[in-house]
C-alpha cells in the first residue's frame, strides 16, 4: 500500500522577518502620530519667514510668531503647512492610513501595504476632490490661508478638470465610487458578505431571543416545582405534628385497661347470694380461675354425677 503523505506544515517565520514587520509597524504608527499633532496644532504664524509661500499666511506688517505654537515646534508647522497645502481636509485621510497600516503590521505581520498602495492614494485623492467639488465645510480654509477644502490637488482635479468635464452631478458620482472601491479594496471588505451579515442579523437576534425565552420558561417551571414541593413537605409536616397528640392521649387510656385486674370474687359472691344462675361455660370458667389445680381434677359436672337412664324395654 501506498504510504500517505503527511501534510506539509509551513515553516514558522524567522524571528528577524517578524522583528522588521514590528519595526515597519511601529515606524508607520509613529509617522501618524506626528503628522496628527502637527495638523491639530497649525496656525500659520508658526511658519518660518524663509518659506517662500510664508509671506501670504502673516498678515501685512506682521512677521512669525515669537512662540512655536504647534505641539512640535516649526518642524510640525511646516509639515502641517505642506499637507494642508497639497491635500486640505484629505490630510486626515493621510494620517488615518498612517495609523491603520501601523496597526495593521503589528497585529498582523503578513499584511502587505505595497499592494494597497495605488488604492490608498486613489483613496486620499478623491476624498480631496470631493471636499473641493462639494464645499464641505471641513476647515476653515480662508483663515488657514488654504487655496480650498481639498487643497491644490482638489482644486486642480476635482474642480477644474472632472468638474468642467463631467459636470457637478457627473463628477461627484465618479468621485464617490472611486472613493469607496478605494476603500473597499484597501480593507478587504466585501459589500456581499457584509450584505448577507447585515441581513442575518435580525435571523440571530430572533434566535437569540427565542433561547432566552427558553431559558426563563426553564427556570419558571423549576422554581415552581420547588415551590410545590416544599408546600407539600409543610403540609406532611403539620399532619404528622397534628396525629402525634391525639396517639399520646390515647395510650395512657389503653395502658390503664390493659392494667385493670380481672373480678371473678364478685360474680362467684353474686352467685352465692342467689343471682341468676350463668350460664355453665362462664360457670366453670369462673370455677377454673379460683379452684387450685387438684380441685379441678375432682369436680364433676352434674350432668355426669346423674346415673344414667336405662333404655326401655319392650312389652312381652
Amino acid at each position: 500500500m501506498a504510504r500517505l503523505k503527511e501534510p506539509i506544515e509551513a515553516p514558522p517565520e524567522e524571528p528577524a522577518v517578524h522583528a522588521s514587520h514590528e519595526f515597519k509597524g511601529l515606524l508607520l504608527l509613529a509617522a501618524g502620530l506626528v503628522l496628527f499633532l502637527s495638523l491639530i496644532s497649525y496656525t500659520p504664524q508658526d511658519l518660518p519667514s524663509w518659506l517662500p509661500f510664508s509671506g501670504a499666511r502673516h498678515p501685512a506688517g506682521q512677521s512669525a510668531a515669537p512662540h512655536t505654537l504647534n505641539f512640535l515646534g516649526t518642524l510640525g508647522a511646516i509639515l502641517a503647512a505642506f499637507a494642508y497645502t497639497a491635500l486640505g481636509a484629505a490630510a486626515y485621510l493621510l494620517c488615518a492610513l498612517l495609523l491603520g497600516y501601523g496597526s495593521a503590521k503589528l497585529i498582523l505581520p503578513g499584511t502587505r501595504i505595497g499592494k494597497r498602495a495605488l488604492w490608498s492614494a486613489a483613496f486620499v485623492v478623491s476624498g480631496a476632490c470631493l471636499a473641493q467639488i462639494l464645499g464641505l465645510p471641513l476647515l476653515d480654509a480662508a483663515k488657514l490661508s488654504l487655496p480650498g477644502e481639498g487643497g491644490w490637488i482638489g482644486r486642480f482635479l476635482g474642480e477644474n478638470l472632472l468638474r468642467e468635464l463631467l459636470g457637478i452631478i457627473g463628477a461627484t458620482l465618479l468621485l464617490t465610487g472611486l472613493y469607496l472601491t478605494s476603500l473597499l479594496m484597501m480593507t478587504g471588505i466585501r459589500p456581499a458578505e457584509v450584505l448577507e451579515y447585515v441581513c442575518s442579523l435580525p435571523a440571530k437576534a430572533l434566535q437569540a431571543y427565542q433561547e432566552w425565552r427558553a431559558e426563563r420558561l426553564e427556570e419558571k417551571a423549576l422554581q415552581q416545582a420547588e415551590l410545590e414541593m416544599s408546600a407539600d413537605r409543610a403540609a406532611r409536616s403539620s399532619a404528622v405534628e397534628t396525629v402525634a397528640p391525639a396517639n399520646e392521649r390515647r395510650k395512657p387510656k389503653a395502658k390503664a385497661q390493659s392494667e385493670a385486674p380481672p373480678k371473678p370474687e364478685a360474680d362467684m359472691a353474686a352467685v352465692a347470694a342467689g343471682a341468676p344462675a350463668l350460664e355453665e361455660p362462664l360457670m366453670k370458667t369462673a370455677l377454673t380461675a379460683e379452684a387450685p389445680a387438684d380441685a379441678l381434677g375432682s369436680y364433676t359436672s352434674p350432668e355426669a354425677a346423674a346415673p344414667a337412664p336405662e333404655p326401655e324395654r319392650p312389652a312381652p
